[in-house]
């Protein structure tokens, strides 16, 4: 597994301003965006931006996901 790239990016969700950082992973057979909320690991997202495991729960609302992913889609 090797880390390619991070990006950082602050959102407004919610009313409240969040900085999501993106860690672009080359697991040999795809690419994996690893997503940090502050210093937190949330979740990881496949190249096509498909959910492959989520962690947000402790961190995010339920509601305030779909928006997160939408955003986070953008910049991966």
């Amino acid at each position: 597994m090797q880390e390619l790239r991070s990006v950082g990016i602050k959102y407004e969700l919610k009313g409240k301003m969040v900085t999501f950082n993106i860690k672009e992973k080359d697991m040999d057979d795809s690419i994996n965006y690893e997503v940090y909320l502050d210093d937190h690991y949330i979740l990881t997202l496949s190249k096509e931006g498909e959910i492959v495991f989520n962690n947000s729960s402790p961190y995010l609302d339920a509601s305030e996901l779909p928006e997160a992913i939408e955003e986070l889609k953008k910049n991966i």
